[in-house]
């Protein structure tokens, strides 16, 4: 595996996803996320992507091959992002984004698509070639034809240089 660490008996296959460690200092992120929709049973919350409690989640209740659905985080000011860390709790295992497209920006409502590198499913880590800068950190999960599981975010971990 590229870019990582990877233990050979849990990932033995090169195209199999590996584990990035975090990059630098944590950002801490305390205000409700914003998401594309909420799970319509309602005991998956956005709040919970950031409660650091690997029991709760937010998902969008809507299958991924059906819309693009994303979840967007307000650091409350403008800081630079080395890297984010998004982590799937085994019971929802399977609503890992598919197509997964990042977003940073100033404006709440248009970020700027960033190059990243997106490994992994139920542990995914974001990484940039070069930090990025901006208020507003946006998760879309794109439609994804065949995908007929939900998008789920269990906790999610943003780091600065």
């Amino acid at each position: 595996c590229v870019g990582g660490t990877c233990d050979p008996a849990t990932k033995p296959a090169a195209t199999q996803a590996c584990t990035v460690p975090p990059v630098g200092t944590q950002i801490p992120i305390t205000i409700t996320p914003t998401v594309s929709g909420t799970n319509p049973g309602g005991r998956e919350l956005p709040a919970y992507a950031i409660d650091n409690d690997p029991n709760t989640v937010w998902t969008n209740g809507v299958r991924q091959d059906a819309a693009d659905a994303f979840i967007q985080f307000d650091a409350g000011q403008e800081v630079t992002f080395a890297s984010a860390v998004f982590t799937v709790p085994a019971t929802w295992a399977n609503d890992y984004a598919r197509t997964p497209q990042v977003y940073v920006g100033n404006n709440a409502n248009a970020g700027s698509v960033v190059a990243s590198t997106v490994s992994g499913t139920t542990t995914m880590t974001v990484t940039f070639p070069t930090p990025v800068k901006g208020r507003y950190f946006r998760l879309t999960a794109k439609r994804t034809a065949g995908a007929q599981n939900w998008f789920t975010v269990g906790d999610a971990k943003f780091y600065k240089p």
